[in-house]
């Protein structure tokens, strides 16, 4: 499952940003891992139009940060914070962009 959204201005408080998705969630069933279905899901999202789609991983999923990469996402530089002390980082994927 993914859930990708219209991206909103001032980090998600604002108006919806034209030609802006951000992926919110994507979801693979650990059963079903490394059988490309995270690629699938990243595809579609890639698809949908948007010149630019951003998303926010642990820093500390790298099995997270290897399918976004084979996706073309890349890092943004952007780093928060959560609660458990855990950093999340931020990544995008242009229009153009594909991967390696």
């Amino acid at each position: 499952m993914a859930l990708v959204e219209p991206g909103r201005a001032d980090d998600g408080t604002g108006e919806p940003v034209p030609g802006y998705g951000h992926v919110s969630m994507v979801f693979v069933h650990p059963s079903y891992w490394s059988n490309g279905y995270g690629q699938q899901l990243l595809r579609a999202v890639n698809a949908l139009g948007w010149t630019r789609t951003t998303l926010w991983t642990r820093q500390s999923n790298s099995r997270a940060q290897r399918l976004y990469a084979a996706a073309g996402y890349t890092p943004t530089g952007r780093v928060a914070h959560l609660h458990d002390g855990d950093a999340i980082i931020q990544l995008e994927h242009l229009t153009g962009a594909s991967p390696a």
